[in-house]
């Protein structure tokens, strides 16, 4: 077989090949068209539950601890008006519940105003992830 006869069989053989690449190409590119208001709708509901998610697990958390060092601080201050010497250690310890359930609360606004961007602006949320996806972690 001549050189010539193998470049005419290499070249039959890129083309059927290119042909078929360029079939399963446009393929493809169907199923992107179909699929891509799904995902866009499927990434804007996992954006908004994944922030609902930590809002209910969050939110009792807070208020149960609100709740509790409160009570704790009231109790406090009855004990010291009574004197009693631990009266400055549940104040105290009262006072850290309190913090941790105002800290809690950063995260449960964060995640509010996520779920407030899921519902008013899904594109911009979707925009957010695929950039996401598609810039390198720096």
């Amino acid at each position: 077989m001549s050189t010539t006869d193998q470049l005419e069989r290499i070249t039959t053989h890129l083309n059927t090949l290119l042909e078929w690449a360029g079939q399963k190409g446009d393929a493809a590119v169907g199923l992107i068209e179909r699929e891509a208001p799904l995902v866009a709708h499927e990434i804007v509901a996992w954006y908004f539950a994944s922030s609902a998610v930590w809002v209910a697990v969050l939110s009792p958390i807070a208020l149960f601890l609100l709740i509790y060092g409160i009570r704790l601080f009231r109790h406090a201050t009855k004990l010291g008006e009574d004197k009693d010497p631990k009266a400055e250690d549940i104040g105290v310890f009262s006072l850290l519940i309190l913090a941790l359930s105002a800290l809690l609360l950063i995260p449960i606004f964060i995640n509010t105003s996520c779920m407030v961007k899921a519902s008013v602006a899904p594109r911009l949320v979707v925009i957010e992830q695929v950039t996401k996806l598609i810039t390198p972690n720096k």
